[in-house]
């Protein structure tokens, strides 16, 4: 009895009205099962659920074990809960790769390991030669009174320029004091920038305040992630660049660049403290060179899986609709040494929510008018490839989907040591009270419902990070918007990015699970009512349309 009066004290208001009517569903959310469940998907035997190995499949094996034991329906075409999807995976060739410089006749092999293709992503083998322009930062800025481009011509050239922007003498700041500054960093931004002026390439070099000559400098996992791409379809069996006249942008080391600029009377120091303290561009054609880069590719294909499972609803005619709450259960697996990425916020949090939701809907007295698809996803990791496969091959019809929720990293809590940048990312984990929401854009009603529930229901909603536009592009870089795409509306919670994020230290014992059991039971209050409302979820702004 204590414990129910504690129940109604949580969960009575306007948003959680409807607690009676699942008072039994919401008991079975517990933090002992929560636990159980974490400690298993991130534990060292599951070798960080890396996509394509087999600690990603023992993790779906687990997943479907339970969720048969729970008593979901399957709707896969094998009926054992399994949603196969093949990806090719393509990886560069480390002793066939090379840059080589030619000067004055004399042609000299610089590199054959540190450099990376960025832009285009999915690669084939690609063969690049042509003269170098060094562009400082490789910024435009009309704001800042500030354009590497002024007095130089690339078209048709490669251009070097360093990451970053003018920056302090620590390299902890930028000098630009404006909003846009973080934006000026950002790559892809100066890669439109750079586009209209049309070069045949970017290489990249990390700026020499930065401390790091490479990626591996940054994170030893970095270089084997970035070294490999993934598609769908098969490659090309030509040899030919398959790239077309699309403009490259590729990582090099430090070492390339001193090569590159090795003569010109520079160095990279050098160059980047004149234009730091003058906040003057230094940019000039490296004379009598040209630089060849070669990239081959090897190609593997891997059978990847999706975990998805049905509570069948209630009502025979809104029934036939459903509700997909959705988590990704893969990670980054491991690094070149063999130490695991457990993955224990990242997203072994959100695939365990689904697993109680899962379980609290199947005991429920009464389940809700409309189906519910939990829907385990991997692939997320590179590239959003199995929701992105499920919305292209959906096992229940997309125009029934009434709406797609999403959990990812929804288990810890801010600590002191939460601040600065991790992984290129601010970090942004939130605290105990407070859940990061993304979403309502294509329906102002469901984010409304949702923002209703949260605040009866003693959570804080948090849309710091639910603009479109935001640097971080948190909107785009999760599987709900496989959905959105589709013009399905979604939401995506979130606890936020921690100094663990993409760490070997993400680890089951930081988990704040009495935190994770209170979204838990949010988000099954809210998708129950979701999933039982007479009405439909009213899309006014599809994504088709903007």
């Amino acid at each position: 009895m204590k414990y129910r009066l504690v129940l109604y004290w949580l969960f009575t208001g306007l948003g959680c009205s409807v607690l009676f009517a699942q008072e039994h569903g919401v008991e079975t959310i517990t933090i002992a099962d929560l636990r159980q469940h974490l400690e298993f998907l991130a534990s060292e035997k599951m070798q960080g659920r890396g996509d394509g190995k087999p600690g990603l499949d023992s993790a779906a094996r687990y997943l479907t074990t339970r969720i048969g034991d729970i008593g979901l329906i399957p709707v896969d075409e094998n009926m054992d809960y399994i949603q196969d999807y093949t990806l090719y995976k393509n990886t560069y060739s480390r002793d066939k790769n090379k840059i080589s410089i030619s000067y004055r006749g004399h042609e000299q092999v610089i590199g054959n390991r540190d450099f990376y293709m960025i832009v285009p992503q999915n690669p084939e083998s690609m063969h690049l030669k042509g003269e170098i322009v060094f562009a400082g930062y490789g910024i435009k800025s009309e704001e800042n009174h500030y354009d590497d481009f002024e007095n130089v011509n690339v078209k048709g050239k490669i251009v070097l320029i360093m990451d970053r922007a003018p920056t302090s003498e620590d390299g902890s700041s930028c000098l630009f004091e404006d909003i846009g500054c973080h934006s000026l960093q950002n790559l892809f931004y100066k890669y439109f920038q750079i586009l209209m002026l049309q070069p045949k390439a970017i290489l990249v070099v990390l700026d020499p305040k930065s401390g790091h000559s490479s990626l591996g400098d940054i994170d030893p996992s970095l270089p084997g992630m970035i070294s490999t791409f993934y598609s769908y379809e098969a490659p090309s069996e030509t040899d030919e660049d398959q790239t077309g006249e699309k403009m490259k942008v590729i990582l090099i080391h430090r070492d390339i660049a001193d090569k590159i600029l090795e003569g010109t009377g520079y160095t990279l120091p050098g160059l980047q403290e004149m234009i730091d303290r003058e906040l003057k561009p230094h940019s000039f054609p490296v004379r009598n060179k040209t630089i060849s880069i070669d990239l081959e590719m090897s190609h593997d294909k891997i059978i990847m899986p999706n975990v998805a499972g049905l509570v069948r609803g209630s009502d025979p005619v809104l029934g036939n609709e459903v509700l997909v709450l959705m988590a990704h259960f893969d990670h980054i697996g491991t690094d070149s040494s063999g130490k695991i990425y457990r993955g224990a916020d990242d997203n072994a949090s959100g695939s365990v929510a689904l697993l109680e939701m899962a379980k609290a809907f199947m005991q429920e007295n009464h389940k809700p008018g409309r189906s519910i698809l939990f829907l385990w996803v991997s692939g997320e990791e590179i590239g959003l490839f199995g929701s992105r496969y499920y919305t292209a091959h959906p096992l229940l019809p997309l125009n029934n989907t009434i709406a797609a929720i999403n959990l990812d990293m929804v288990g810890r809590t801010k600590t002191p040591a939460d601040t600065g940048i991790i992984m290129n990312d601010s970090v942004n984990v939130l605290g105990a009270d407070t859940l990061g929401v993304i979403g309502g854009h294509q329906s102002r009603e469901l984010l409304h419902i949702a923002d209703s529930f949260a605040r009866n229901c003693h959570i804080v909603p948090d849309y710091n990070y639910n603009d479109i536009n935001h640097p971080q592009k948190l909107y785009y870089r999760s599987d709900h918007f496989s959905f959105v795409v589709h013009d399905i509306p979604v939401l995506f919670f979130s606890t936020g990015i921690h100094r663990d994020y993409h760490q070997l230290t993400d680890t089951p014992e930081k988990i704040d699970y009495e935190r994770l059991e209170k979204v838990c039971r949010f988000v099954y209050l809210l998708s129950y009512s979701l999933a039982d409302r007479k009405e439909r979820i009213v899309v006014d702004h599809p994504y088709s349309t903007w």
